[in-house]
């Protein structure tokens, strides 16, 4: 908006955040509090103009669980804010800082909320836990890892295909014993092989399990990941002896024949 020398006036949801996705940063924080801040377009950097007008401290809370849920509740208390500023007049020039920030008008203790990329998707199965991941898919899903296979054409070389999550995940009562072999976080399997309960796991970092109901394999289609595993020449069925979480014994098979990077 061009009014008395001032370019444009930015909402955002950047109580707390700055840069170009806060609201996305917002969710994967966990964040249950948020805010709308009013300020002019900086000539050189971005998000570094005056602040007009903002939120106050804490922020308001939210019940928010997707970015298009968040962006309409900051849209529409950024109008209001954006309104009542205008009828103000805190515009006119010559502009000054109206609001004072959290420690001070540098902005020190704010967070960045970097742009999404895709490397913001991809599953680190040794760190994150069953929370984040499935926090994540919620926000910025779906996501993925790499797999390596033997290229047909160059059997010196290892290809690396993508495999998505497509479907997400939902987490599972289903409980492993922490000493079963070749089983760490990151490595699905296979619970009751060719019957109508079979099922697909995955171990998180935490030792949570995560059922995987759908998956999309780079130059396939979404499908159960059994089959779609098998049609791309991906599938182990490596039998597993483990221990079930009421102490029972059984076998479960291992989904892919390398693991997920």
């Amino acid at each position: 908006m061009a009014v008395e020398g001032i370019n444009f006036l930015v909402l955002a949801n950047k109580l707390r955040f700055r840069g170009p996705a806060p609201l996305h940063h917002t969710l994967l924080s966990g964040r249950e509090v948020t805010g709308v801040t009013v300020q002019t377009l900086h000539p050189k950097h971005f998000d570094e103009g005056v602040i007009l007008v903002q939120t106050s401290p804490p922020g308001f809370e939210h019940q928010c669980r997707t970015v298009p849920e968040l962006s309409k509740l900051t849209a529409k208390e950024g109008a209001s804010m954006l309104i009542q500023c205008i009828k103000d007049g805190t515009f006119v020039q010559p502009v000054h800082q109206k609001v004072h920030l959290p420690n001070d008008v540098n902005r020190r203790g704010m967070r960045t909320a970097p742009k999404i990329t895709p490397i913001d998707r991809q599953i680190i199965w040794d760190t994150w836990t069953a929370e984040e991941i499935v926090r994540r898919h919620r926000v910025i899903g779906p996501l993925w890892n790499s797999l390596f296979i033997q290229d047909v054409s160059d059997t010196t070389k290892p290809k690396m295909i993508r495999l998505i999550w497509s479907s997400g995940f939902t987490r599972s009562s289903e409980v492993l014993d922490s000493v079963d072999p070749g089983l760490g976080p990151g490595q699905p399997y296979i619970k009751d092989l060719g019957t109508t309960k079979q099922a697909v796991f995955i171990r998180t970092s935490d030792n949570e399990c995560l059922k995987v109901d759908q998956i999309k394999i780079e130059g396939g289609r979404e499908d159960d990941p059994v089959r779609s595993c098998r049609h791309a020449r991906l599938f182990s069925g490596t039998p597993l002896e483990h221990s079930l979480d009421i102490g029972q014994t059984g076998t479960i098979h291992k989904l892919f024949m390398n693991p997920l990077v």
